[in-house]
């Protein structure tokens, strides 16, 4: 029994547990030429949002923005536009469908 307990803390030894705001101990930095390029692909997958919801029609684009940009829920929602919660849920389903298929295009 003492044999294992002392090689569970052997075990235990070689590893080290990190809490979530501990600073990376290893060292490892992501250079500035990686994070330049993800900001950059974000803004350009922005960009292409921005023109596909564009080409919506006026009511998918105010549901699109209401529920993406505002975070309403469905009810307020439903309850902004004059519609009923099942109808706002069909009218973002068939926008965020044209969304998809601009994307696609």
């Amino acid at each position: 029994m003492r044999g294992l307990l002392f090689r569970k803390l052997e075990t235990r030894a070689r590893f080290t547990e990190l809490a979530d705001g501990d600073a990376d101990p290893l060292g490892f930095e992501v250079s500035f030429d990686e994070v330049l390029i993800a900001s950059e692909e974000a803004q350009a997958l922005q960009a292409k949002i921005k023109a596909v919801v564009g080409t919506l029609p006026p009511r998918q684009q105010e549901i699109v923005f209401l529920r993406f940009y505002e975070n309403f829920s469905y009810p307020e929602i439903a309850d902004i536009m004059g519609l009923t919660v099942a109808s706002a849920y069909k009218l973002l389903y068939k926008a965020l469908a044209s969304v998809e298929t601009g994307f696609k295009a």
